[in-house]
């Protein structure tokens, strides 16, 4: 006869496992899809929820060709797994490498050289320097909606606590 505390984390362990495998599953097929694209290294898939399934993209070109392909991806997912009720597909930009094989050593202090951090926030400012002026030669209508949206995400950043 089992005890009470194995009843109970048998209970509470087995959606758990359910969910690692589901995971595992997409994240097995999506790479299967992808090989012979090459959006394998430059792709994956980061959550499942509400019958959602969210990818996430390490450049905004990425995300253009998905969206392009969404409608083949969808249906091969709804093929491959009938049970999950898959619906739809989202996708976002990585916030850094996909591979952590792909990030270099920061050997700066032993150096002496300007550390990564450094680069990638000098690299920051000059992107956000020729966003800005692109923004300021941009049609007025256009620029409108695009502060609108800033304007948006950064009132849903905070709600959340971002």
């Amino acid at each position: 006869m089992k005890k009470a505390g194995e009843l109970l984390s048998s209970f509470f362990d087995e959606p758990r496992r359910i969910r690692i495998q589901l995971y595992a599953d997409l994240t097995q097929a999506w790479e299967d899809l992808h090989k012979t694209a090459g959006t394998a290294d430059h792709t994956r898939i980061v959550h499942f929820e509400r019958n959602i399934l969210l990818i996430e993209a390490d450049h905004p070109t990425w995300i253009y060709w998905l969206q392009l392909q969404q409608r083949e991806l969808l249906r091969e997912f709804q093929r491959r797994f009938p049970k999950i009720g898959m619906t739809g597909l989202a996708f976002r930009l990585s916030r850094g490498p996909l591979k952590t094989e792909e990030i270099p050593e920061d050997r700066s202090r032993e150096t002496g050289e300007e550390s990564l951090e450094e680069k990638n926030e000098e690299g920051r400012k000059n992107e956000a320097g020729r966003i800005e002026k692109s923004f300021d030669k941009m049609d007025p209508k256009l620029r409108h909606t695009f502060t609108l949206l800033k304007q948006h995400i950064r009132r849903r950043s905070k709600e959340r606590g971002e």
